[in-house]
């Protein structure tokens, strides 16, 4: 199956950061991220219980940024991933995680994983 869904340039507020500097502060981070599922079945139904509610996940996804403190963006990536993937119906997760202002030169920084259902 090739089908996936995308997200893409998600803006989100979270509590990330290893400096004493962004222990007490929030920071925009940027998500893209493709997700396979098959669409069939919401292609032929045209009902939104046959395919993933994407704006029910980006606010999963806000929520656990805001939720608790983390240190490094790998650590965040894994999170965000997993929670992707506790929808049964996701085969996999493609999630690019940027911190656009973490480095002044630079657009962004940040990390890309790929994880699979179990």
């Amino acid at each position: 199956m090739n089908d996936h869904i995308f997200i893409e340039q998600l803006r989100l507020p979270a509590r990330i950061g290893v400096y004493e500097h962004e222990k007490d502060v929030t920071q925009e981070i940027l998500l893209d991220i493709q997700l396979g599922f098959n669409l069939r079945p919401a292609a032929t139904s045209d009902k939104l219980i046959d395919t993933l509610d994407y704006a029910q996940l980006c606010q999963q996804l806000a929520e656990r940024c805001l939720q608790q403190h983390t240190e490094l963006v790998e650590k965040l990536a894994e999170d965000l991933a997993q929670l992707c993937l506790a929808d049964q119906r996701v085969t996999w997760v493609t999630l690019k995680l940027g911190k656009p202002h973490a480095i002044q030169a630079a657009n962004s920084v940040g990390v890309q994983i790929t994880r699979h259902a179990s």
